[in-house]
């Protein structure tokens, strides 16, 4: 349908025919949904959400906002095969997005990008990667809430199975606050002091593995 609507589903078993397409309004799923291997592409305006009681599996997720946001409304949507940012904002909105493909084309972005800004110190707004035993660059889209574009790069070395869960995030405050809830200290050898103004950058890149994994950080 080329209008401007919603979809909203209660029931049980509802399946999209293998193929593409269009959602120009908020997604919400309150049933069970199967995806049999399509691609959804959500480039309504300004804002949608993809919400409702029960979170969503997608096959292949795109994202292509000409105006607007596109908001996570429920905790653990997920995408299986590739997300896929074109343009404009994901913005995370305190809850995790799983990536299901072990690939590092898994994501791939255009003129997109995702905001996982939220300013406390246990940040939700997570992208959780099931990277498995794959080594090489993932590559996390990462934008600020103003727009800029701050990728984050996870270059995994070792073939040790692992999922990797990301948040970024900007201090909310003078002296880098709120510290992360791991951090204790940021005292600084050069300075003798506390370094949390004079030599920290004022952001926090919070990654945590299920298992132990080497990897160059850029």
């Amino acid at each position: 349908n080329p209008g401007y609507g919603h979809i909203i589903y209660s029931g049980a078993g509802l399946k999209t025919s293998a193929g593409s397409f269009s959602i120009r309004g908020n997604w919400t799923n309150n049933g069970t949904f199967a995806h049999n291997n399509s691609t959804h592409t959500f480039n309504g305006t300004p804002n949608e959400t993809i919400g409702g009681a029960n979170p969503t599996t997608f096959y292949n997720l795109v994202e292509s906002k000409a105006s607007g946001t596109l908001f996570m409304g429920v905790n653990l949507n997920r995408v299986n095969n590739v997300l896929t940012l074109t343009a404009g904002p994901l913005n995370l909105n305190s809850f995790t997005l799983i990536i299901g493909n072990a690939a590092t084309a898994a994501v791939v972005r255009t003129a997109g990008y995702i905001i996982s800004e939220t300013n406390v110190a246990a940040n939700p707004s997570i992208v959780q990667w099931m990277m498995g035993v794959t080594t090489g660059a993932f590559v996390f889209p990462f934008g600020t809430i103003t727009g800029t574009y701050i990728p984050f790069t996870f270059n995994k070395t070792t073939a040790t199975s692992s999922t990797v869960n990301v948040a970024l995030r900007p201090t909310a405050a003078s002296g880098n606050l709120p510290w992360s809830s791991s951090v204790t200290q940021m005292y600084s050898p050069v300075l003798a002091q506390d370094g949390s103004d004079e030599s920290v950058v004022d952001r926090w890149w919070d990654i945590t593995c299920t298992a132990a994994t080497t990897a160059n950080l850029t």
